[in-house]
């Protein structure tokens, strides 16, 4: 009795914990996700520092990558902040030099001819603006913030460009707050960027499985009508 008891006992919470984390799953493809960037360049010699927030349910837990000096990390998100700890490098001294070796070799390798290049645009150009005229469904913008200084070579091209500026953050009032200032003895930009975007998840998902089979399609459509005796 105790040997039949014991896999009864384990269906009975089983089966309410699949389908906690199926609602848990069904949950974070239909509540919106938080996509997050962050930039900041304080002043010379420093270097631009990036933060890249993908979160779900609002923006409460997720995943981020950081760029700074010391180096490219993966860390947690919680409450749209970055964790401290634990983090992961992705980037290393090791994987550097790996990857300059590669981009060696395919610079030394054979270029792919320019015919094959336009073959790979006509199969990608349509499936491609129908993707890009269907993002703005399933993205929106929540908060543009950007705060700081901008100089030019040019002081006559630093104001033109402060005032142009000025006319996006008059005409974008509330999600777009543009507080630049001209620097006139510094070139380069200095301050903080700060942009969060919400997203559908499912319909992501869903928009990129349908480009891929648009794709899939035009490429059999394409091997089926070339004649055998002119394919390479």
């Amino acid at each position: 009795m105790a040997a039949k008891a014991a896999p009864l006992f384990m269906l009975d919470w089983i089966f309410p914990t699949l389908g906690a984390l199926g609602a848990l799953g069904l949950g974070a493809l239909c509540a919106p996700m938080t996509f997050a960037v962050r930039c900041r360049r304080e002043g010379l010699p420093d270097f631009w520092e990036w933060g890249v927030r993908l979160s779900f349910f609002w923006g409460g837990l997720g995943l981020g990558l950081r760029w700074g000096p010391k180096g490219l990390r993966i860390a947690p998100v919680l409450l749209g902040q970055f964790l401290p700890y634990p983090y992961l490098p992705l980037r290393t001294q090791v994987e550097r030099r790996q990857r300059a070796r590669r981009r060696a070799k395919r610079e030394a390798a054979p270029k792919a001819s320019e015919r094959n290049l336009r073959a790979l645009v006509r199969l990608l150009i349509k499936p491609s603006l129908g993707l890009l005229a269907s993002l703005p469904r399933i993205i929106w913008l929540k908060r543009l913030r950007i705060r700081g200084r901008l100089g030019l070579a040019d002081p006559a091209q630093t104001g033109r460009v402060y005032g142009y500026l000025q006319a996006v953050a008059a005409a974008h009032q509330g999600k777009i707050q543009i507080n630049v200032s001209p620097d006139f003895v510094h070139t380069g930009a200095f301050g903080r960027l700060d942009l969060v975007a919400h997203l559908q998840l499912g319909l992501l998902i869903l928009l990129l499985g349908r480009f891929g089979l648009q794709v899939a399609y035009r490429l059999l459509a394409t091997r089926f009508r070339t004649p055998i005796w002119h394919r390479p």
